[in-house]
């Protein structure tokens, strides 16, 4: 459940729809160690299953095609960009949703991500709001469960 302020921004209650999706994990890739551990902690804290990954080669490793949550991907990484993990992904038929991390968001960026069939783009900034919380659980509400 979510509720709506004065400003029109979406903010999950304590009784989210992350409690009817238990199985979901909310998965991080992101090679900066600072970002990772203290997203992983916001997202916890918040009742969400968190993995965190340094390269998009270790989430590759890891992933398996029936996972149920959604992808937390910074868009550059040393030597990777985040949207190659979008297109890969795609080529496994994968449906989960990706939210793309970025410092700023560009015209530019947003419009060649979604394109690209992202959920969504966030900036780092906004990782200790609830801005945050309210994508992911869309991004949850959206996954295709079966």
């Amino acid at each position: 459940m979510t509720h709506q302020d004065l400003h029109g921004i979406v903010h999950p209650t304590k009784e989210t729809s992350f409690t009817m999706k238990r199985d979901a994990v909310v998965f991080i890739v992101d090679d900066d160690e600072a970002v990772r551990r203290s997203l992983t902690m916001k997202l916890r804290s918040a009742g969400l299953r968190v993995i965190a990954f340094a390269s998009i080669r270790a989430f590759m490793d890891y992933y398996e095609h029936d996972e149920c949550g959604c992808v937390l991907v910074d868009i550059r990484l040393r030597g990777e960009d985040g949207l190659e993990l979008v297109r890969t992904l795609k080529a496994r038929r994968s449906r989960m949703p990706v939210i793309i991390l970025t410092g700023s968001i560009s015209t530019a960026l947003r419009t060649r991500a979604m394109r690209e069939g992202v959920f969504d783009v966030v900036e780092k900034n906004s990782f200790f709001s609830r801005h945050l919380i309210a994508r992911i659980e869309s991004a949850l509400k959206h996954y295709p469960q079966g």
